[in-house]
């Protein structure tokens, strides 16, 4: 598993450092033509929400080899009860236990928001 999360890691790092490159401009600069600028806009705010998604699975991953290494991994951070197999596979960077996790999300869908 740890060679798994590790080797997506280095996966998704090298798709943010791509996203990263484009997004600076360095192969493929703005076209003059407006139309054009406007569809390159359009598609930075498709590469923006990629890499953030990127982002928030790197640091996932990342904790949960830190979890790992120091023994926490598959320990629900809210009940401190096993995860269950089935979820770490689905879900290998998982903090929760489904039964914590369902909760939160039903805290969160009922929360409002300002």
């Amino acid at each position: 598993l740890r060679l798994h999360l590790t080797a997506r890691l280095a996966q998704l790092e090298r798709y943010l450092r791509v996203i990263e490159s484009d997004r600076r401009r360095m192969t493929n600069p703005l076209d003059p033509d407006w139309e054009e600028r406007a569809s390159t806009r359009q598609n930075d705010a498709v590469l923006d929400q990629l890499a953030a998604g990127d982002r928030q699975q790197i640091a996932a991953i990342r904790a949960a080899l830190t979890r790992m290494a120091e023994g926490t991994y598959g320990t629900c951070c809210t009940c401190e009860e096993p995860i269950a197999p089935q979820r770490l596979t689905a879900l290998p960077y998982a903090t929760q236990c489904l039964v914590c996790a369902t909760q939160a999300e039903r805290r969160a869908q009922h929360t409002p928001r300002p």
